[in-house]
């Protein structure tokens, strides 16, 4: 049976070193959408000489699926896709049949093929969330564990460069970059300019789940994400 602890560690003794990358620590306001991504695996700095294009993809490719699981259970976030998809098959003259369960799924997915179809890069197809169209605020708070018990997020005053690595797979590839298959994936963000604040907490990984040892470019991150529309715009009430 766990004991009550009579003397909790104050927070100042847990050497947390909470940095603020963009940002001014500005609230989220109560009524914003949060949610939190996992990604467990490895993380590598990218350079000139190598950007890492297909280990990007890669890590689009581990949070599309958790990303995809939010766009089909936040209520609004479905009734959105679905009421776009209901525009997209009237207005080119297909018919909605079934059941009104059957209606409503065919409008869903007529809906992500339509969000698909403005973000295509080479042969795959793209979903953001955070759009400029949405116009919402982002704000992004990483536990980055890695096997340094150091602190070498900032290095001579750059991010350090897994951190870019991760931004640059949060968001829709540039036209430039490689992109490996022909699926629609679901990312965080159409553009990483949109995030308004990022923080990071670093500490050691012992060891990645179901994994018997570490190696030197292991990496596990809870991405914790909070949304809110910047602007009384035509679609903010997508993130209410």
């Amino acid at each position: 049976m766990l004991k009550e602890h009579t003397n909790p560690v104050a927070p100042q003794e847990l050497h947390e070193e909470r940095i603020v990358i963009v940002g001014n620590r500005e609230p989220i306001g109560k009524d914003s959408v949060r949610f939190r991504l996992i990604y467990s695996g490895q993380l590598l700095g990218a350079s000139r000489v190598d950007t890492r294009g297909s280990h990007k993809h890669e890590i689009r490719k581990s949070l599309s699926t958790q990303l995809q699981r939010l766009w089909e259970t936040k209520q609004h976030l479905r009734r959105y896709a679905t009421q776009r998809g209901f525009y997209s098959l009237n207005s080119t003259g297909r018919t909605i049949g079934g059941s009104p369960e059957k209606a409503q799924e065919q409008g869903y997915q007529a809906g992500l093929d339509s969000l698909s179809e403005i973000w295509v890069r080479k042969q795959a197809r793209f979903i953001p969330l955070v759009t400029s169209e949405i116009c919402v605020r982002c704000k992004v708070d990483i536990l980055f564990l890695r096997p340094e018990e150091k602190n070498y997020i900032l290095q001579g005053g750059d991010l350090d460069n897994r951190l870019k690595t991760l931004f640059d797979a949060f968001r829709v590839p540039k036209d430039t970059e490689q992109v490996l298959d022909q699926n629609t994936l679901f990312v965080l963000l159409e553009d990483d300019s949109l995030i308004s604040e990022v923080s990071i907490v670093t500490d050691n990984l012992l060891l990645l789940p179901g994994r018997q040892e570490i190696h030197p470019t292991d990496a596990f991150l809870v991405i914790d994400v909070q949304l809110e529309p910047a602007s009384r715009g035509i679609n903010s009430w997508v993130f209410e």
